[in-house]
């Protein structure tokens, strides 16, 4: 398996992907493959955020066919400094 750290901006567009462990040969793939995920995200245009995570694929041979299972790990909100002083603010 590889796993690739990303960064969803506002759009739902991955713009960062940087792959931490797996199969040196299968580590550049799988990054290509999370740069052209695009995910459906559903926020406020006022306070719209970035989101980090982690895509983990998982390599198998089905026969003679390659095969890759998908799963998201680690998904959290990134705030902007002025996102965070507001939401400290309301607490």
């Amino acid at each position: 398996s590889v796993r690739v750290r990303v960064t969803i901006d506002e759009a739902g567009k991955v713009t960062g992907a940087k792959a931490g462990s797996g199969n040196q040969v299968l580590r550049a793939a799988s990054e290509a493959a999370a740069l052209k995920t695009r995910f459906q995200i559903k926020q406020s245009k006022d306070n719209a955020v970035k989101i980090d995570g982690v895509i983990v694929y998982n390599f198998t041979l089905k026969g003679n066919k390659p095969q890759a299972e998908i799963e998201l790990r680690e998904f959290a909100v990134k705030l902007t400094p002025e996102q965070d002083q507001k939401l400290k603010a309301r607490c």
